[in-house]
């Protein structure tokens, strides 16, 4: 069965331009822009803070002003975290143009699991980069108006190297955001603009798609790990030669480890963090009711 492999590059390619548009892209750093861009948001989110110590008796003000500047600084903090990891995010990409090729794949299936966890990658930075363009852009407006074994694992433990405080600081934030939002609902709607939670709807949706999109590839990740020991139990093992024989086991012994991705190495990254992110949002919210 022949597998199309022409359109592998087009998640990367997306990704590259998007992350150009701040300078950052990890194989070409373009100093420039990601200074311009960090700066921006730099000042953004101080004068932010400044606004919010000038207004500290209005809780309304205070709390609008967080939800306003949290995306800004949860993308400053993205865009820096790249530009510090640059280097170890360039070779990560090399690893990752290797699996773009056909002949690495021995069978049928490997193929289709690949082409799989490809076309999802490819949907989901369609998704969230329009969900967010909208969410902004409504938001804004309604604020106008008011597998080779052991190469596997190391991919993996540099994917979490790399990404473990990203990750922290997207849950944090998403926890904070999600809050905030149901907070502004609440107002909205006790002060009758029903019109305006359409656009705070949108902004939740995205927050939330999100979250449960990094989540959902931790998940991922834990039970390919979890079913990877055994696939050596399936593979015909008597027909192999004695060297490759001690790399299984030595792959086996490995395989007892689950890979994970960690939220800054303190917990695993997974489905049940998504509902414990969301049932920790709506706990700060119960008690932020108390100040309407």
């Amino acid at each position: 069965m022949a597998l199309d492999f022409r359109g592998t590059s087009k998640v990367i390619d997306l990704n590259k331009r998007t992350l150009n548009c701040a300078g950052i892209w990890p194989e070409r750093i373009h100093e420039p822009v990601f200074i311009f861009f960090s700066v921006y948001l730099a000042v953004h989110c101080t004068m932010g803070v400044v606004s919010i110590t000038d207004n500290m008796s209005d809780m309304e003000y205070i709390i609008g002003c967080i939800e306003e500047n949290m995306f800004n600084f949860m993308t400053l903090l993205k865009i820096c975290i790249c530009r510090m990891k640059s280097n170890s995010l360039a070779e990560f990409l090399k690893d990752i143009k290797v699996d773009l090729i056909p002949g690495r794949y021995k069978t049928d299936e490997e193929k289709i699991a690949f082409l799989n966890y490809n076309s999802f990658s490819l949907k989901f930075v369609k998704v969230t980069i329009v969900s967010c363009v909208i969410a902004a852009t409504l938001y804004y407006l309604s604020v106008l108006a008011a597998n080779v074994e052991m190469e596997c694992f190391r991919l993996a433990e540099s994917l979490e190297s790399d990404f473990n405080i990203l990750i922290l600081q997207q849950l944090l934030g998403s926890t904070i955001h999600l809050c905030l939002l149901g907070y502004d609902g609440l107002v909205t709607t006790s002060a009758g603009e029903e019109a305006k939670l359409i656009a705070f709807g949108i902004t939740a949706g995205c927050v939330l798609s999100t979250l449960l999109a990094y989540c959902y590839i931790g998940e991922c990740l834990i039970n390919e790990s979890m079913s990877f020991g055994e696939s050596f139990y399936h593979c015909e093992w008597y027909n192999i030669s004695q060297e490759e024989i001690k790399l299984m086991h030595i792959c086996m012994m490995r395989s007892t480890k689950q890979m994970q991705l960690t939220v800054g190495k303190f917990f695993a990254l997974s489905l049940t963090t998504f509902t414990d992110v969301v049932k920790t949002s709506m706990a700060y919210l119960s008690v932020l009711r108390t100040f309407m």
